[in-house]
């Protein structure tokens, strides 16, 4: 007997019923928040106890110290690392075993998975990170099109070299390579309060998907 019939069995529910069909129970489960991060290809840190399983985890709780954003957890870390960190732990398997919402997503894609960059971030989503060596005419084509669909502040630091550009868009491509290369040379992870801001950006004129 299979799980759904062993299921209906025990409410009482098997049987013919009129027309000569069966009554079947399904179980269905809502997805946690941990599916959804998962499904958006964000690797979770350990949660096991243990300093054994802390691996990645210092990082996250030295930005996590530093930062004054409110999608925090409502927890004091005033004791040694090793305990804030299984704090941490505590309050992510918390998060991560509920279901979704944009307040608790929003907190443990910064505070309870591995951290990457933004050229990690964009590769693990399927980006191709288009090549910004201004020497080179590799990726023109795709270059011409970012070029095309670039508005004003996608981009910062490259101001001057666009108004200096003016109408010349070989020299306006090159200006929008530079703000690629500094933007993806940052040190935005995905702990940063302007990490998602950053990504759009990057993903709307740095990349292309695969």
């Amino acid at each position: 007997m299979n799980f759904a019939a062993k299921a209906a069995a025990g409410a009482g529910l098997t049987g013919s019923l009129a027309g000569g069909g069966y009554l079947v129970y399904t179980h269905n489960t809502k997805p946690t928040l941990e599916d959804r991060l998962i499904k958006d290809k964000f690797k979770i840190l350990p949660l096991k106890v243990g300093k054994e399983n802390n691996e990645g985890w210092s990082i996250i709780l030295a930005e996590y110290k530093k930062d004054t954003a409110t999608s925090k957890f409502s927890i004091s870390l005033d004791s040694s690392d090793d305990v804030n960190i299984e704090k941490l732990k505590v309050e992510c398997s918390k998060a991560l075993s509920g279901e979704y919402s944009d307040a608790s997503y929003s907190k443990a894609k910064r505070w309870c998975v591995v951290a990457r960059s933004l050229k990690e971030r964009l590769e693990d989503t399927g980006f191709r990170i288009l090549d910004n060596t201004e020497s080179t005419s590799t990726d023109d084509g795709e270059w011409v099109k970012k070029e095309s669909i670039y508005k004003d502040g996608d981009l910062s630091g490259i101001e001057n070299d666009l108004t200096t550009a003016a109408g010349d868009k070989g020299k306006r491509k090159n200006a929008i390579k530079k703000g690629c290369k500094s933007l993806l040379g940052g040190d935005s992870k995905t702990f940063s309060d302007d990490f998602d801001d950053k990504y759009s950006k990057a993903e709307k004129i740095c990349a292309v998907k695969k």
